[in-house]
């Protein structure tokens, strides 16, 4: 006989925020409990036109002022894409993100370097399934704080329900689709 398990996520998540770079999914609703004097610095977001890192100012709010020709479309993606965000203020804090019923992460991915947000429907699959369609040269995952640092993660690593919230960059050597 067959046994079936089905794993029921949560539609919230908490994550930590540290001093010094944070490499977050905004595309959530954000509640800043315990984070009230959290100061965001800057902002870069990852803009899928150029596959790189754009400068948003200091709130995600100012997009449409950082990047007066892009389309509406555009806009709405980018208030929503992976955020690198450095932040002062706090030592340490917690914030909720509220999942969307119709969350999915970027399969699109251009060559060279990509972020990508860790959805739930990514949680259960290792590095290598979601890579598996592209010639990738790595996955990364950043150590948030003053002096931040990327690890390679493994190909046989798997992501958790603590994962979700955070962001994934992805280096591929041609234009793909992940997994």
């Amino acid at each position: 006989s067959t046994t079936t398990t089905t794993i029921i996520l949560p539609k919230s998540y908490t994550i930590a925020i540290v001093e010094g770079w944070n490499l977050l999914s905004t595309n959530f609703d954000i509640a800043r409990n315990g984070c009230q004097d959290m100061k965001i610095n800057v902002i870069y977001v990852y803009d899928r036109k150029t596959a790189e890192l754009a400068k948003a100012a200091v709130s995600l709010n100012e997009i449409e002022k950082m990047f007066p020709k892009y389309a509406s479309d555009e806009i709405q993606y980018l208030k929503k894409a992976p955020a690198l965000m450095y932040v002062s203020g706090v030592q340490s804090c917690e914030v909720r993100i509220t999942v969307p019923s119709a969350s999915t992460y970027q399969k699109a991915m251009k060559a060279g370097r990509n972020l990508v947000q860790i959805t739930p429907e990514m949680v259960g699959k290792k590095v290598s399934d979601i890579t598996s369609k592209c010639n990738s040269y790595g996955v990364y995952e950043l150590t948030p704080g003053k002096s931040a640092s990327w690890s390679l993660l493994q190909a046989t690593r798997t992501f958790g329900i603590n994962d979700v919230g955070y962001s994934a960059l992805v280096n591929v050597k041609d234009d793909c689709q992940l997994a």
